[in-house]
């Protein structure tokens, strides 16, 4: 699935440290339209086609959200290989007028930046689709792998008008704030009107329903509910799409709390097509809401080593991971590596500040919440800070704005608080509220270590069961 990325500056991101043989990069193809109007154009293309790489056994195509964070026009290859961890580099451009459709494109090695593949294309919008085709077969030929597209046909033909509100959501979607992803569901939802039969625009519109209800921008039931109603009409239409089963998986693991659904849906995904970074952090989250951490981390190594430059990777092992597997120097590590890639992505301060609270270190932890937004926990972590430095006053201030502001979209936050401040029965209480709530945070109760002290607690237990979690069960 492909996720939102708040992209940010990746200088001081760590360099991959060894590319494999058949490893490419996709980077965004530049807009050369008469009007420099097309981005989103450009880089759908160059999305779509990373899409139809990935798909190719044998090829280990790096994750968008890494890739695109780099502009062709300033490309260096040798270090843009370094960092990714890619042996080649798919470049192009896109000149969009009218209905006609003019894309350049050319694989370059990242060794020594030499042309290894190149080729021009000039289609209508309605062949675009057979083009993206003809590239991928082209670099399967230069890199010497067999490609057999029969066997994966295309299900995704549609008019020009389709194609170009699909595209325009995909760009939307990629902003990861609440009015983007709101104009990604209209897109999507206009697409879907002129075609109800175009499987792109289905699962676009799921995963912009995931990240709304997973971001809270509407209340969960209705978010998930929109969610599962279009990956159920994708895999309708084309019950062999992996990607719509990677983003009902993430449906089944953050609100159904379904775990064997969620293994069924990963297992599908990979078995139809090959690993790729957003199935990988799938399967990663799964395994660390069950504390299965070993596995975990070998599955978040995987993931970095496919998304290298993917914020959302290194958080997911710094707050899913390492923090509540007791690693919390690793969490502040993999924490500075994210913010040196994303410094604006929301979150990340917050988990930062929560790795400097479980170290003792509880100025600085402060200092760190102070820098979060107050949607994205600057309040709830400042309460614990405040509480950890013996400022009582200050921790029920900064506590009761939080529960003013988010009572009714982030319970289990609220309820993190008080149990960090030893008031068990009002944890309870909010764990209950966000059980009713089903609140997109809950699932990876199990393993917080916020809620230690609620571990012998009746109650406590009784919550995980419902969740189809036992405290005391092995992953």
């Amino acid at each position: 699935m492909s996720n939102p990325d708040v992209r940010g500056q990746s200088a001081g991101a760590p360099a991959v440290e060894h590319a494999e043989p058949q490893s490419i990069a996709v980077l965004p193809f530049e807009d050369i339209s008469p009007q420099q109007d097309q981005k989103y154009f450009a880089r759908g293309i160059a999305e779509e086609v990373l899409g139809r790489l990935a798909k190719i056994p044998g090829l280990k195509v790096i994750g968008r959200s890494s890739s695109f964070q780099y502009d062709t026009r300033n490309a260096d290859p040798k270090a843009i290989g370094k960092t990714l961890g890619a042996t080649y580099l798919l470049e192009g451009t896109v000149r969009h007028d009218g209905d006609r459709v003019k894309v350049s494109a050319e694989m370059v090695s990242t060794a020594d930046g030499s042309l290894r593949w190149s080729d021009a294309f000039d289609v209508g919008i309605v062949d675009v689709g057979s083009m993206q085709d003809t590239i991928a077969a082209g670099l399967a030929r230069a890199l010497q792998i067999s490609l057999d597209l029969e066997a994966d046909p295309r299900r995704d033909k549609s008019s020009a008008k389709v194609y170009d509100f699909y595209l325009r959501g995909l760009q939307a979607l990629s902003q990861g704030s609440e009015a983007s992803s709101s104009d990604a569901v209209a897109y999507f939802q206009q697409a879907l009107t002129l075609d109800p039969k175009f499987v792109p625009a289905t699962i676009g519109l799921g995963q912009a329903y995931v990240w709304i209800g997973h971001e809270a921008w509407q209340p969960p039931r209705a978010a998930f509910a929109h969610a599962r109603e279009a990956t159920e009409l994708a895999l309708t239409l084309d019950p062999k799409n992996a990607r719509a089963y990677l983003v009902r998986a993430d449906v089944r693991r953050v609100y159904d709390w379904d775990w064997e659904g969620t293994r069924r849906d990963l297992d599908r995904a990979f078995a139809l097509a090959p690993r790729e970074s957003e199935g990988v952090r799938g399967a990663a989250y799964l395994a660390a809401a069950l504390g299965d951490w070993e596995k975990a981390r070998a599955l978040a190594k995987e993931a970095l080593a496919l998304d290298p430059l993917n914020y959302m990777v290194h958080e997911l092992k710094a707050g899913f991971i390492d923090i509540p597997s007791g690693r919390y120097a690793d969490a502040e590590r993999e924490l500075t590596t994210a913010l040196q890639i994303a410094p604006h992505a929301g979150n990340l301060r917050a988990w930062l500040g929560k790795s400097l609270l479980l170290q003792k270190r509880y100025a600085e932890a402060l200092a760190a919440f102070a820098q979060e937004t107050r949607d994205d926990g600057q309040l709830e972590g400042s309460a614990m800070a405040y509480f950890a430095l013996g400022k009582r006053k200050e921790s029920d201030q900064m506590l009761a704005a939080a529960t003013e502001q988010n009572a009714s979209v982030w319970a289990s936050e609220i309820a993190r608080v008080h149990a960090y401040r030893g008031e068990v029965e009002q944890a309870l209480q909010w764990l209950d509220r966000a059980y009713e709530q089903r609140d997109e945070d809950l699932w990876f109760v199990k393993g917080d270590p916020f809620f230690s002290n609620l571990a012998g607690e009746p109650r406590f237990q009784a919550l995980l069961r419902k969740m189809n979690l036992s405290i005391d069960s092995s992953p």
